[in-house]
Formats: C-alpha cells, sequence, structure tokens
C-alpha cells in the first residue's frame, strides 16, 4: 500500500490536503466461497410475518444491538434484533405532522441518539431511535443520500443536467454554515444515481461515477481517499456520451463486463 498526499480542489472551499491510499486489483473473480475473504461471519435469520415484510434491502445499520434495514420499496425502516426478531418498523408515510412522502434514505446520529430521514419533499426529519417524531428541517436543495459525525451533516447531491457544480454539501450542525465538497465533471439523466453512493455506520465514505476513489468524510472535510487500480476494469470513457441515462451506462458496463 502506498501513501501519498493529494491536493483537491474542493469548490467553495480552499484546496486541502488529504491522505491517498493505492490498492491494486490483481484479479477479479465473478464468484467465490464466503471463508475465502472472511474468516468470521453471522447469519442472521430474518423473522417475516404480516406486520413485516421485507421485500427489499437498501442499506443496513448497525446501532447497539439492533440491525435497522432500509426499505426504499415501501418508504420504512424495519429494525430487528441480532437474533433476527423483529422489533418494529418505521413507516411514516402520510401528510400529517411528522409523516413523509417518500423516503430517500436515512442514517444514525449516535452522537445525538436520533434517526435522520431523508424524505421527498427535499427535508430531514429526526425521529428517535424507536420512530418517534422530533423535528422537521426543511432543505433548499435537492438530495438523495445523508450522512452524519460529531460536527457535520453531508448530504450528496441528487445528479443533473442543470445543476452539477458539487456533490457534498456540508452543514455545521450547530452553527448552520455550510459548504460543499467536489466537483461533479459529468453530467448525466437527472436522478440518475446509479454509480453513486454515500454509505456510513461509523465513518461517513462515499463513491462518484467514473472515479476510481472511496472519500471519507470527517468535520467537514475529506479526510482520506481509498484509490482503486481497476485496470482492463475500469469503465471506459470513450464510450461515454454527455446527459447518458443510468439504462445505458449499466448496458455498457454490463456489455464490457467494467
Amino acid at each position: 500500500v502506498m501513501q501519498s498526499l493529494l491536493l483537491l480542489s474542493c469548490g467553495t472551499y480552499d484546496s486541502t490536503s488529504y491522505n491517498r491510499q493505492s490498492i491494486q486489483l490483481v484479479s477479479c473473480q465473478s464468484e467465490f466461497v464466503d471463508s475465502l475473504y472472511f474468516n468470521l461471519s453471522d447469519v442472521v435469520r430474518l423473522e417475516s410475518n404480516k406486520s413485516c415484510v421485507v421485500n427489499s434491502i437498501d442499506k443496513i445499520l448497525s446501532v447497539d444491538d439492533a440491525l435497522f434495514i432500509f426499505n426504499s420499496q415501501r418508504d420504512e425502516v424495519a429494525v430487528f434484533g441480532l437474533d433476527g426478531r423483529h422489533h418494529r418498523t418505521i413507516n411514516k408515510v402520510g401528510r400529517g405532522k411528522g409523516e413523509y412522502i417518500q423516503l430517500m434514505d436515512f442514517t444514525y446520529d449516535r452522537y445525538e441518539d436520533e434517526l435522520l430521514f431523508l424524505v421527498s419533499p427535499s427535508s430531514i426529519y429526526h425521529y428517535t431511535r424507536h420512530g418517534d417524531f422530533i423535528k422537521k428541517v426543511s432543505l433548499e436543495e435537492y438530495f438523495s443520500y445523508v450522512g452524519v459525525d460529531s460536527t457535520y451533516y453531508y448530504y450528496y447531491y441528487v445528479p443533473s443536467d442543470i445543476d452539477s457544480k458539487h456533490l457534498i454539501k456540508c452543514v455545521n450542525k450547530k452553527s448552520g454554515d455550510a459548504h460543499t465538497l467536489l466537483t461533479n465533471e459529468y453530467s448525466t439523466a437527472s436522478h440518475c444515481t446509479f454509480g453513486a453512493c454515500m454509505f456510513q455506520n461509523e465513518r461517513v465514505l462515499f463513491v462518484k461515477k467514473f472515479d476510481q476513489n472511496i472519500y471519507e468524510l470527517s468535520n467537514g472535510q475529506i479526510s482520506r481517499a481509498l484509490s482503486l487500480d481497476l485496470g482492463i476494469k475500469r469503465f471506459n470513457m470513450n464510450k461515454f456520451k454527455e446527459g447518458m441515462d443510468c439504462t445505458q451506462l449499466l448496458s455498457i458496463g454490463m456489455k464490457d463486463k467494467s
């Protein structure tokens, strides 16, 4: 593993330095047995009944001794114990106080002991881990993912042909001061989130389209990047055309196995 210093232009922020670690892809198998890479593994068989139907899993967060599972098809977060037993489901779809139209993403703020629901219309709803509504914070822009650490909220912009200047908005939890990180060099169809994602457990990480880096966010900045040399598996940018939609990008990637 090599470490070097990389300078990054951060839009409305001054240039920021962070550690970059490089990893080279040596081989790529389409299938492998789990014991090849994992020494220990636990299988949690989720309880299934009429009050809890897990037909899709978009995200799993481990909070103490519980698993919080986001199901975008049902706009809800189901909570299970590590024994697989269903504890409760947080589904607030509606138009009343504390209710939302669509659940886009969620995360857990372990510093405030709150669940954060990114919902449509563009807002953040704060709930207790048991699903009790705390407050609503309206957002001026549209985002597709949310993350949080001790000091900042992190929002991932919905990719758009009209406004594709920046990717991450950082908002200070106390002062409300905001700045943006990273520019979006490519224009794809609006709301095409394929190839871009923000995810979190103890750390906030994100990836973006046509970029071989995995970025780590901390204290409102990019603290580290894991650079993957994908070699022949890297997406061929010569085949990219401005404004491509998700289906076109996926079709090229599957055809080239990239």
